[in-house]
């Protein structure tokens, strides 16, 4: 079983589940970085303050799982819980600091912009507005006329 992790890059941003944090943990060895490495960091457009990284390990307070597909739009962490043979999509609204089941997809993706989402639900594709719940009223994409031409031999 897993969990998801996260980590506050920077020292002066707040960690949003102080409460939840093991403080008995054994804590993790940091590693120094060579300069080149600090130039590297210095460089990139995100700022990483890697003094004290370690002590800004957070935990997300889900079940434990197995977790695959997350992605973040907004202020919500999207992923696929995994227990047994049952497959759910999950959003997790840092705002709100709660979770929400979404549906019984496992198949998704959304537009570079976050705006819209691609779902797959039983054989069927479908295309919608990111909402708290996916539509399977809406948006279903017409495949009946897609045709795939393969040749295992010219491959």
């Amino acid at each position: 079983m897993q969990k998801i992790y996260g980590i506050c890059l920077r020292k002066d941003t707040k960690n949003p589940f102080l409460d939840f944090i093991d403080y008995n943990a054994p804590k993790i060895e940091e590693k120094k970085l060579s300069k080149k490495e600090k130039e590297i960091f210095r460089n990139a457009d995100i700022i990483i303050d890697i003094d004290e990284i370690s002590d800004r390990i957070f935990v997300l307070p889900v079940k434990s799982a197995q977790y695959s597909n997350l992605k973040v739009i907004d202020d919500k962490l999207y992923y696929v819980r995994r227990l047994e043979d049952d497959r759910k999509l999950f959003s997790y609204n840092f705002n709100k600091m709660e979770e929400t089941e979404v549906g019984n997809y496992y198949n998704y993706t959304f537009t570079p912009d976050g705006k819209h989402v691609m779902f797959k639900s039983g054989n069927d594709y479908y295309i919608n507005k990111v909402t708290e719940k996916f539509n399977t009223k809406d948006g279903k994409i017409n495949t009946s006329q897609l045709v795939m031409h393969h040749n295992p031999k010219e491959e």
